[in-house]
């Protein structure tokens, strides 16, 4: 159903609710400042390893799930040295709108050592995953870059 006005319960209004311009962190923000969410931003991050994993070597696979709002995922890249590079993951075949898309990537790393690994994801419309997510007062829209510390033995 259609309707004139905006919804007034309680998660469109007060909830829900996103600052017209970006504010300083930790300021409050007057309510006729904000509006309501209607679009989720691009985003991505990982679920394999485990953040803190000690990993042997070799090849190893990360992977993760993006996400591009009302958009489709376009790409899923991944960086082993701290977002100087990037190098493309591979995307799952399910690529349907508005849902869940599955990626993994199969990594080598050169050295033994203590790694943050990056990844990032762009929708098909060009928006990319940014490294530092917009701050407002209620924490919505969070869609920095995932992190994930590893450590590699062997």
């Amino acid at each position: 159903m259609v309707v004139e006005q905006p919804h007034s319960g309680f998660y469109m209004n007060p909830a829900y609710k996103y600052p017209r311009y970006t504010p300083k962190p930790g300021t409050a923000v007057k309510p006729e400042d904000l509006a309501a969410l209607e679009a989720m931003p691009v985003k991505s991050f990982f679920y394999a390893p485990e953040s803190g994993s000690v990993l042997a070597g070799g090849r190893i696979e990360l992977a993760g799930v993006a996400w591009a709002g009302e958009q489709r995922v376009a790409r899923v890249e991944i960086s082993a040295d701290r977002g100087r590079s990037w190098r493309e993951a591979t995307l799952g075949r399910e690529d349907f709108p508005s849902a869940w898309r599955l990626w993994q990537y199969e990594w080598s790393p050169s050295n033994k050592g203590f790694y943050v690994l990056m990844c990032r994801a762009t929708d098909r419309a060009g928006n990319v995953q940014p490294m530092e997510a917009a701050w407002n007062p209620s924490g919505y829209l969070w869609n920095s870059v995932d992190r994930l510390e590893v450590i590699v033995e062997g």
